[in-house]
């Protein structure tokens, strides 16, 4: 029985992706978002933690170095908004075509 659970559930996914396939462009960019976004959103504690760093101890608050930091993370934070919106409005998109090409 579970055999043909999991030979259907490939034949579901074939399809699927047979589907898919005029818009492997939209996939590989969405792919790419993703992967920024991920970058992006890791990098946002490096930069918190080099900020602490400038400030830590008396007499050691470095305002010039965390100001930078600051500028850095405030770029990291509009990257990250950035690439996933866009990786968003492609899934969005290319869900409603695939959708629209079975339907049809």
């Amino acid at each position: 029985m579970r055999e043909q659970k999991g030979a259907g559930q490939k034949e579901i996914l074939r399809r699927v992706l047979t589907y898919i396939r005029p818009y492997r462009l939209q996939v590989g960019a969405m792919v790419f978002f993703a992967m920024v976004t991920v970058a992006a959103t890791l990098y946002a504690p490096v930069l918190i933690g080099q900020g602490v760093d400038r400030i830590l101890g008396p007499d050691r608050v470095d305002l010039d170095g965390l100001a930078q930091i600051l500028l850095y993370l405030a770029g990291a934070v509009a990257v990250t908004a950035l690439a996933q919106w866009l990786m968003n409005l492609l899934t969005n998109q290319v869900t409603y075509r695939v959708v629209e090409d079975i339907r049809d």
